[in-house]
């Protein structure tokens, strides 16, 4: 049965920032707001705050849509938010740390803009007296919110007795830091046709269902001060583009695929022509996607990851349980359980093969002559962003932190960004030059290790779907009550090949990973001897809260692993063939 095709092409980008408030205004509003609301800011039988943190961020965007090679939308965005961030109490014992959840008798974090604190929408041509309102405004419902918590947090508290007596909030030295880069001006015209043309590549292909390219160039400029005296000015620049497409066989299975690049500037992309032939495999891809024969049943034994796939495995299973996560208390009393917290008690525990090491290089800007897209300075504290030791010949030493100290991490090593503890350029790496082989050998390793458990063939995977693109495209849109990503145990692969004794792949489809956790990188055996370099917008959490990430590592073979096929039931194909073909 012929397929439907429908492309959409969008670009979000930004032009260089302009303000016509001088950043020392800026700075000198907030100081002056801030010492006011240090030694005024105080209600009756209510604790008076210890620490106030103030950023101030504008953010320019635009955002141009193609369809079958034609622009269909173009919008351009321009405005400015303020955080504010009150702390009542003391560092040790303070107001966060906290779920309390219900109503705040203040109504603070409502609807109301004039008592929103957090993501507050305010002009991006704030003079010094305008800035200062907003700021007394935030404050204000900041701490109503905070004062409120902390009688909350002592109430749950008042009976129980804490084994836990970790300070909440670290206290550090005052320092400025200032982080600034030249952003050149976007050409809308030569963005508009290079869209034009790679949507148009999709006409070849009639069989592809639905499908969607971005290329987002997204510029903020952000102003911090914070009680300490602490403060920062950083404008920091990020650029990609994503091509998803999906279609549906004719048994109904959805089937996917993808491309994406990023970098920290324009120039960073690959060039035109790459960008139209990278849109023209995804539909050839997925037009031999649609031709595989589906894994039919669950396979248990040696499974190689390479390249894409290899990073992607350790982006969202392994990785982000090296972040520190600090139990709350909630309003029972009793702690929370955060997910990804596997690691948290490990330090000095093995995590992965003892040939094996992990590092991040937050600051370092280049690999193999690829930006690395999770470089960063300055973090969201205004702390600068240090090298971290995280794994050392398979023992775990150390974990990605911010201000907020756990049992095991009492210092932060600058890694805070879009609201928590962030990785950054993770660099995993081998020690034993014996484990690492080429892709050849790697392959005869496990054609071995089939061969004792008398198993036909081995799987080699080399993508699975990163979940920001899955959730960006219209993939999900369209798809999401049938789709097995949506199960959070799953993991979807998109290209699944099973290799025989003589050598043969054979692309297979309708696999989803099963039982991968953090335990299984244990079972790592042997490595390649060449690393793959993979830029992707990472999530702490696994689920928003993105920034931009890194990871270069060499291909794994993973000693046992289990690959099951969908057992879903899906929406039928189209009825009628599309009329483009």
């Amino acid at each position: 049965m012929k397929k439907y095709i429908a492309i959409i092409i969008s670009i979000l980008t930004l032009p260089i920032l302009l303000n016509a408030t001088t950043d020392e205004d800026i700075i000198k509003a907030m100081k002056d707001e801030m010492q006011r609301s240090i030694n005024e800011l105080k209600m009756d039988n209510l604790e008076s705050p210890y620490y106030i943190e103030y950023k101030y961020t504008i953010h320019e965007s635009n955002n141009i849509d193609a369809l079958l090679g034609n622009i269909v939308n173009n919008q351009s965005d321009k405005r400015a938010t303020l955080d504010v961030d009150v702390h009542v109490g003391s560092y040790k014992f303070d107001n966060t740390n906290f779920a309390g959840g219900g109503m705040f008798l203040f109504g603070g974090g409502s609807r109301d803009d004039e008592e929103r604190y957090s993501n507050r929408l305010v002009s991006y041509e704030l003079d010094y007296d305008n800035l200062r309102r907003e700021l007394w405004l935030a404050t204000d419902a900041a701490y109503k919110k905070s004062a409120e918590n902390f009688s909350k947090k002592q109430a749950a508290l008042k009976n129980k007795i804490r084994k836990d007596t970790t300070w909440d909030f670290l206290q550090l030295k005052k320092s400025e830091a200032k982080s600034i880069q030249e952003i050149p001006a976007f050409d809308k015209n030569k963005y508009e046709e290079i869209l034009k043309e790679m949507s148009a590549t999709f006409l070849k292909y009639p069989e592809v269902f639905t499908s969607k390219t971005a290329l987002e160039n997204i510029v903020k400029k952000e102003y911090y001060y914070n009680s300490e005296g602490s403060q920062y000015i950083k404008v920091y620049h990020n650029v990609g583009v994503e091509v998803s497409a999906s279609s549906q066989a004719d048994d109904g299975m959805i089937i996917t695929n993808f491309y994406s690049c990023y970098g920290r500037k324009l120039s960073d992309l690959p060039n035109k022509d790459s960008l139209i032939k990278a849109a023209d495999e995804v539909g050839a891809e997925i037009t031999e996607l649609l031709k595989a024969p589906v894994l039919e049943d669950t396979y248990a034994g040696p499974v190689l990851m390479t390249g894409e796939a290899a990073a992607e495995i350790f982006a969202q299973v392994f990785v982000p349980n090296l972040i520190t996560r600090r139990e709350k208390v909630s309003s029972t009393g009793f702690p929370s359980n955060p997910r990804f917290a596997a690691f948290q008690r490990k330090i000095g525990g093995r995590v992965l093969p003892e040939f094996m090491s992990m590092n991040a290089y937050p600051t370092k800007a280049k690999e193999k002559y690829i930006t690395l897209f999770g470089t960063f300075r300055i973090d969201d504290e205004g702390v600068i962003a240090q090298d971290v030791e995280l794994v050392k010949k398979g023992y775990l030493k150390n974990l990605f932190s911010s201000r907020i100290p756990t049992k095991r991490i009492r210092t932060s090593n600058g890694h805070k960004r879009n609201g928590s503890p962030s990785f950054s350029n993770v660099y995993i790496t081998v020690d034993d030059k014996d484990k690492q082989l080429p892709y050849k050998k790697l392959v005869k390793k496990m054609m071995k290790l089939c061969k004792d458990r008398e198993l036909e063939y081995g799987l080699v995977i080399k993508k699975i779907m990163n979940p920001n693109i899955f959730s960006s495209s219209i993939i999900e849109q369209i798809f999401s009550g049938d789709f097995s990503y949506m199960r959070s145990s799953a993991i979807n692969l998109v290209e699944v090949y099973k290799v025989y004794p003589d050598g043969r792949e054979e692309l297979v489809r309708g696999a989803e990973g099963a039982g991968f956790t953090h335990q299984s990188f244990k079972d790592i055996i042997y490595c390649s001897d060449n690393s793959y370099v993979y830029n992707f917008w990472g999530s702490a959490s696994g689920y928003g809260g993105w920034h931009g990430a890194s990871i270069v590592t060499p291909d794994i073979l993973f000693e046992d692993g289990e690959i099951r096929t969908i057992d879903a039931d899906f929406k039928k194909p189209p009825f009628v063939a599309t009329p483009l073909k």
